[in-house]
């Protein structure tokens, strides 16, 4: 089902955010956020945007669990019906610029055991993985770049670990369980791989005995991302100029999620205007950034933050963005 999509997002111009960095230097950037819902649903995120501003994400909309949606270029919103007919919800992870998406759909009622699937060129691609395992109940594709190349991971059977891989396979239908390339980092108990950018480079979380961490891993070179004074960071979305934008707790918060965007060892708070939680989750080589945030009634809704022209300034202890309040409302 295509529907034509009223242009009228929700526009909010900068009010005011203070980020405390510590000591970590970086340049003021401003963004515009607009926010994107789905009438009749009580969320809506938007999971991932290519280079033509085209972005996918999932919703409850029309009363189902969660179903993936797509909207092209010419603001038409498209539903993807599930993989298989008795899966439950199908959710997103990422697309690229070829509109090649992946993410997994749930194969039992109780949304606990799930497989992973490839959308390209209007069908679903299902790879039978480790058909013979009955200890996998869980595994995902959660990135694909512009060559076709996939991270993902999958929980053992008490979802106590996770491990991550990358697929190098550009030719989807034939991907098997032996193109799966275990992504390894030391003494790491959980590792997930959210996003590959055109180089290879992949960015993701990991858990060890000091807590959750960022990464980015560049060829066989780990550099961990945690923002300054946080209790937990999560590296999600990357683009091709290796700017990360991802999640963290700061103590004083508990589990409320806050969002960053991470640039060359720099980090810059991004925070929807008026949200209760804003959750980043990937970002184009245009610097426009998707994700979800939580509204003062409990409802999720998927937002874009584009940046705005500034001079770099550096700031040693504080950067300061001023919003100046919303206006309109997307309608379908």
């Amino acid at each position: 089902m295509i529907v034509k999509i009223n242009k009228s997002f929700q526009k909010a111009a900068l009010c005011s955010v203070i980020l405390t960095c510590s000591s970590v230097s970086q340049a003021t950037t401003l963004y515009e956020y607009s926010s994107f819902v789905i009438d009749d649903a009580s969320f809506t995120s938007i999971k991932a945007i290519d280079n033509y501003g085209q972005f996918v994400g999932d919703t409850n909309a029309g009363g189902v669990d969660a179903i993936t949606y797509f909207v092209n270029q010419n603001q038409e919103l498209n539903f993807l019906s599930a993989p298989l007919p008795s899966a439950p919800a199908t959710l997103v992870w990422d697309l690229n610029d070829n509109q090649d998406i992946v993410g997994y759909f749930f194969t039992t009622p109780d949304f606990i055991e799930a497989e992973p699937y490839i959308y390209s060129n209007g069908n679903f691609i299902l790879p039978e993985l480790f058909p013979e395992r009955d200890d996998i109940p869980d595994l995902e594709f959660s990135g694909i770049n512009n060559n076709g190349q996939i991270v993902g991971f999958y929980f053992n059977q008490d979802f106590s670990d996770a491990n991550g891989f990358f697929i190098n396979q550009p030719n989807f239908s034939q991907i098997e369980t032996i193109d799966l390339e275990p992504i390894n980092i030391p003494n790491a108990d959980k590792i997930f791989p959210w996003g590959i950018n055109d180089q290879g480079n992949i960015t993701g979380q990991f858990r060890d005995e000091n807590g959750t961490q960022g990464f980015l891993l560049e060829g066989e070179q780990i550099t961990t991302i945690n923002f300054p004074g946080a209790n937990l960071t999560r590296a999600r979305g990357l683009n091709n100029n290796n700017q990360i934008v991802g999640v963290f707790n700061l103590p004083e918060t508990g589990d409320t999620w806050r969002s960053f965007i991470w640039d060359n060892n720099s980090f810059l708070e991004i925070a929807f205007p008026g949200a209760v939680a804003t959750l980043a989750d990937n970002i184009n080589d245009a610097g426009v950034i998707v994700g979800q945030y939580f509204d003062s009634e409990g409802n999720v809704k998927g937002f874009q933050a584009t940046p705005i022209p500034e001079p770099s300034t550096i700031l040693s202890t504080f950067v300061i963005i001023t919003f100046l309040g919303l206006k309109g409302k997307l309608k379908l």
